[in-house]
């Protein structure tokens, strides 16, 4: 929780072996991930919307892939930045090691 109507998700997705009978969602985007899974970063607003504006509630902080080790997701606004240091920490379950750095120094740009 970052603020009031404000929040991060930092996630762990993983495909499992077709063997195990899991119900999973098979279009986990792994991208160039070597592994059958990564991390997933979301930014959620959950305030209210009075304005005549078109918010996006739920929003992936990277492109369109699971983040492998040395991915970043980041909200220069907030000057906010979520590194995946280890995608493999564990294999089964997948467990990765992320570094989230917040209120770091900002860039002169006030638009981030």
């Amino acid at each position: 929780r970052v603020s009031s109507g404000l929040f991060y998700y930092v996630e762990v997705r993983q495909r499992p072996p077709a063997a195990s009978g899991q119900v999973f969602d098979p279009n986990i985007p792994l991208g160039g991930s070597p592994r059958d899974g990564g991390v997933v970063v979301y930014k959620i607003l959950t305030d209210v919307n009075n304005t005549n504006q078109q918010w996006r509630y739920v929003t992936l902080l990277h492109d369109d892939q699971v983040l492998a080790t040395g991915g970043v997701a980041s909200d220069p606004a907030r000057a906010l930045t979520i590194t995946v240091l280890d995608d493999n920490v564990a294999s089964s379950p997948r467990v990765c090691s992320v570094r989230v750095a917040w209120a770091q120094a900002i860039s002169d740009d006030p638009s981030g």
